[in-house]
């Protein structure tokens, strides 16, 4: 076989294993994005004497404000916590929620003009 045979039959082969690669690594990709959203869903079996309806739930949330100075950022802050507030105390009791302090981290440290 000449030099440039072997040469073509070389790149073949390459090209060949590096396709199948591809198709398998394709697959495999497939899969992951497929199930990705498996581990989201409840299954409840069972059975009941009376219908129930399911009344708990745990919610996180957090209100965010950031300013060159603390006091209008405190501000903007505190408007934002008040509507949020009212929209969750229109359905939930105010013994149900709780409310945990504000927190504070220094982003810029000095002002440069």
């Amino acid at each position: 076989m000449s030099v440039q045979g072997r040469l073509v039959l070389a790149l073949g082969s390459g090209f060949g294993l590096l396709s199948v690669a591809l198709a398998i690594g394709l697959f495999a990709l497939a899969d992951g994005i497929r199930d990705r959203g498996a581990a989201d869903t409840i299954a409840v079996t069972g059975s009941a004497k009376r219908k129930i309806a399911s009344d708990f739930v745990i919610w996180e949330a957090s209100v965010s404000a950031q300013g060159f100075d603390p006091a209008p950022a405190a501000a903007q802050l505190e408007r934002w916590f008040d509507r949020l507030l009212a929209a969750l105390r229109s359905g939930i009791r105010d013994e149900e929620l709780v409310v945990r302090p504000i927190t504070t981290e220094t982003l810029f440290g000095q002002t440069h003009l």
